[in-house]
């Protein structure tokens, strides 16, 4: 804009001089910022946070906030869009388009291994189960074994036979075993 800037100098003379002066806006920390989306993954029921949808957030302005702009939905398993609002202190904001990935919670049977054991019994004699996982007392408390059908012991032999192994959360896993049936000694 077209000004006049008034000098006066010692001896009480003046002079106008035109001046022009430019007129700039601040830019906001919105404008100066660039909020960058982060993937995140939660289980299904779990709250995700803002924090970790914006990969950046240590580099924006100390004191800037974030949130989602709505709660995200995570009763069910999927990729679930969301916006987060990063609020500057300034008070100017971004919108960040985000994903939430919810993921199913991993059944017992998904997050253990039970290792078969191979046993031997004598003809006629019952194997156990529990003989035939070796790391059953690593599994969760309440967990069961049986073998999914009779094992005949009736001829010596190797028997294939596989325990059903089941977990507290009602998942189960079936392992193959070995149970090795040898003669009476007469």
């Amino acid at each position: 804009k077209p000004a006049t800037v008034l000098v006066t100098y010692p001896d009480g003379s003046q002079d106008k001089v035109p001046v022009t002066v430019k007129v700039v806006e601040t830019p906001s920390q919105a404008d100066s910022n660039e909020p960058s989306p982060a993937d995140q993954t939660v289980k299904v029921g779990e709250t995700p946070s803002a924090e970790k949808s914006i990969s950046n957030l240590g580099d924006l302005p100390t004191g800037t906030t974030v949130a989602f702009e709505n709660p995200v939905d995570t009763s069910t398993a999927g990729d679930k869009p969301a916006t987060v609002l990063v609020t500057y202190p300034d008070g100017s904001q971004d919108k960040v388009p985000v994903t939430v990935k919810v993921v199913e919670n991993p059944s017992q049977a998904d997050s253990n291994e039970p290792s078969p054991a191979d046993q031997t019994v004598k003809v006629g004699e019952t194997p156990s189960a529990e003989k035939s996982i070796s790391n059953l007392g690593d599994l969760p408390t309440g967990t069961t074994v049986a073998f999914e059908s009779p094992v005949d012991t009736s001829t010596a032999g190797d028997k294939p036979a596989t325990v059903l192994v089941t977990y507290p959360d009602g998942s189960q896993d079936k392992v193959p075993v070995t149970v090795k049936v040898v003669e009476n000694p007469s």
